[in-house]
């Protein structure tokens, strides 16, 4: 899988994380328009958004891992047609009713 770019910040967008606790109302305001990073010892440490921000980065990430597991459960799929399996078998399986079968053997 390709690596993502690193995400871009203005420097109207950064501030250090003892700025950030001394006005956090300020820094809340702020990450309402645009992300804010806060940076501690040098280092990025949190990203502040506003709520509906997160909302869809969270909506659009559940969506792409949804896409991602699909994905590959076609590719098992196209790997192992029914022609693979021994048809004696299959029928054994069709004929077996979940309902019948206690949960005792079913975990062991």
């Amino acid at each position: 899988m390709e690596a993502l770019a690193e995400p871009a910040f203005k420097a109207s967008q950064i501030v250090q994380a003892t700025a950030a606790a001394k006005s956090f109302g300020n820094i809340r305001r702020q990450a309402r328009k645009a992300p804010v990073l806060v940076m501690n010892r040098g280092g990025a440490d949190v990203v502040i958004v506003d709520f509906n921000a997160y909302s869809r980065m969270y909506a659009e990430s559940e969506a792409w891992r949804e896409a991602q597991i699909d994905s590959i459960a076609a590719e098992r799929l196209e790997d192992h047609s029914p022609m693979d399996f021994d048809p004696e078998e299959l029928s054994l399986i069709n004929e077996i009713d979940p309902g019948t079968i206690p949960d005792a053997e079913l975990f062991e």
